[in-house]
């Protein structure tokens, strides 16, 4: 099974995102990179233009088996 985590979605048409010392352009439904800071986060939240969603991760959740029981 894999593991869930929250990335955050373009909810509106067309947002601009500060990230660093430039703005980026998102459409609705891209994710929004691990590098946007979180009070811009936080603002776009407030603002209706992001939702946090849960995705699957291709990395396995942190309590799966990872097949290494020892040999009987």
């Amino acid at each position: 099974m894999a593991a869930k985590k929250t990335m955050n979605r373009v909810a509106a048409t067309l947002i601009v995102v500060k990230l660093g010392n430039t703005e980026q352009y998102y459409k609705k439904g891209a994710f929004l990179p691990a590098a946007v800071d979180a009070k811009e986060v936080t603002r776009l939240k407030k603002l209706g233009l992001v939702d946090s969603v849960q995705v699957e991760s291709s990395e396995p959740a942190k309590d799966e088996d990872q097949g290494n029981a020892p040999a009987s």
